[in-house]
């Protein structure tokens, strides 16, 4: 969701009104999705349409709540993520408010 350091996360438009992401939204009232939008492209090929490129930041839904949350990115920001650490658990290493190394208190 959040690119590596060199490469940002891929976006894919929804065109076909029976993509699957779109039946997914539908099964959720606290958002929906509509073709021309912009979604994220899962590494398995998943289009993620709770996560989307708008007005050129990344936005992501909780899917409970309905509220929207901006995504950083990892290009051109102050990460020093390395390319054989892409897991989750690395990145919650530096950004876990219960450490003292966390830019995100």
């Amino acid at each position: 969701c959040h690119g590596t350091l060199t490469e940002r996360p891929v976006f894919v438009t929804v065109d076909d009104p029976n993509d699957p992401a779109i039946r997914r939204a539908n099964l959720n009232t606290n958002y929906d999705l509509t073709t021309g939008a912009e979604v994220l492209l899962a590494p398995d090929g998943t289009k993620m349409g709770s996560i989307r490129l708008q007005d050129g930041t990344i936005a992501q839904v909780g899917k409970v709540t309905g509220t929207w949350y901006q995504i950083p990115v990892v290009a051109d920001s102050a990460c020093q993520q390395k390319p054989d650490q892409q897991e989750a658990r690395y990145c919650h290493e530096c950004h876990d408010a219960r450490t003292e190394q966390s830019p995100n208190p």
